[in-house]
């Protein structure tokens, strides 16, 4: 699905998608994170890391992630902001 395809080549902010679709709550959250729909998932480090990649979920843990700033992208290209306390 290109996850393991994407480079980093530029860190600006990804564009949001505010309207509709693709989904997450809460945010921000401390351990669980739920998305509106079933899908592949991959979350981002403000770096542009892949920190981890999940398929076929709606909800994903990320107690174990360090507090800050991530970004979810699902299989079809859609990005939000995650930020974990």
């Amino acid at each position: 699905n290109g996850f393991d395809r994407l480079k980093v080549t530029d860190l600006k902010e990804p564009e949001l998608n505010k309207t509709g679709g693709f989904q997450v709550y809460p945010n921000p959250t401390t351990r669980m994170v739920y998305l509106n729909q079933t899908t592949d998932v991959a979350i981002y480090n403000v770096d542009g890391k892949r920190m981890r990649t999940l398929r076929n979920t709606s909800e994903v843990n990320v107690s174990d992630l360090k507090p800050g700033v991530y970004f979810l992208q699902n299989a079809t290209g859609d990005v939000q902001k995650l930020i974990i306390q």
